[in-house]
């Protein structure tokens, strides 16, 4: 095998290996702790990223979030905005809290990498709970 093809071979093998290892901390579940803003301050929820899969960069993964504290019979909006290579996307799911203020939604999702942003709206479009996917 000639040196130019030992060079590349090398770069090839140094840009999957660099690609993929990011991959691990992808796998398990994520939890994430969402913080009142102060629109609801009895609020309180957690976000959950989980049965994350895919390989760089298009990764996908089950999205749900749990909250309570909320305004019995509201309607809510949980948000979340990914960035998908090589667009930004806003997911989007509504739900009702119950009689005792709970309230739950969840949706797939697909995204480039982990660190953005969820939130939890109110029917004004005002956050009621923030936090980031890690």
């Amino acid at each position: 095998m000639s040196s130019m093809k030992r060079v590349r071979l090398a770069v090839v093998f140094l840009i999957v290996a660099a690609l993929l290892a990011g991959t691990p901390a992808l796998a398990g579940t994520h939890n994430v702790k969402l913080t009142p803003t102060g629109v609801e301050p009895s609020a309180s929820g957690q976000a959950r990223l989980a049965e994350t899969t895919g390989l760089y960069p298009n990764f996908y993964g089950h999205l749900s979030v749990s909250c309570k504290g909320l305004t019995p019979g509201a309607t809510y909006y949980f948000w979340a905005t990914v960035y998908r290579y090589p667009y930004g996307w806003t997911y989007t799911w509504p739900f009702i809290a119950s009689a005792t203020g709970t309230g739950k939604a969840d949706g797939w999702i697909y995204f480039t990498w982990l660190g953005f942003p969820v939130t939890v709206k109110n029917a004004n479009g005002d956050d009621v709970l923030t936090g980031e996917v890690w």
